[in-house]
């Protein structure tokens, strides 16, 4: 099955893949080869799938473990055919260079910049800040599964 994930700006990864796990609002799915067409909403969380290519395990700019590539997504939607799976994320990263104490540092100052903005009735600020602490918050999980 072919896998393609991308956000707005850039592709995370596009390959033949033999299972991907996405976050949904009821929780996890995995989807196989001839899944039955879905379409469905992502949640911001991990996005994990085991590669046809076994040589990405030595790729050194995914987070990979048991044969399985996890990555960070900020929610969006992901259409499946049965022969296809294409996840159109919000936002996205394969690797997150910074620390979970980074990270987590980051999140409360997105946290302030949202109470600031609430204040202002700034509504599209306070959703921008949303969608980015929603990527943050997947980071996070994605350097848990690192560390």
């Amino acid at each position: 099955m072919l896998l393609t994930v991308r956000t707005p700006s850039k592709v995370l990864f596009e390959g033949d893949v033999s299972d991907v796990t996405i976050p949904t609002r009821i929780g996890q799915i995995t989807v196989l080869p001839h899944h039955m067409p879905l379409a469905t909403i992502v949640e911001s969380g991990i996005v994990q799938f085991t590669p046809d290519d076994q040589s990405l395990a030595h790729d050194q700019t995914f987070v990979f473990d048991k044969k399985k590539i996890s990555m960070a997504i900020g929610g969006g939607i992901a259409y499946i055919d049965g022969q296809n799976l294409i996840i159109l994320g919000t936002a996205g990263s394969k690797w997150s260079t910074n620390t979970l104490e980074e990270l987590q540092t980051k999140r409360q100052h997105i946290q302030s910049t949202i109470a600031k903005h609430k204040e202002e009735w700034s509504l599209q600020s306070v959703e921008q800040a949303l969608m980015e602490m929603e990527l943050i918050d997947a980071e996070i999980k994605l350097s848990k599964l690192k560390n």
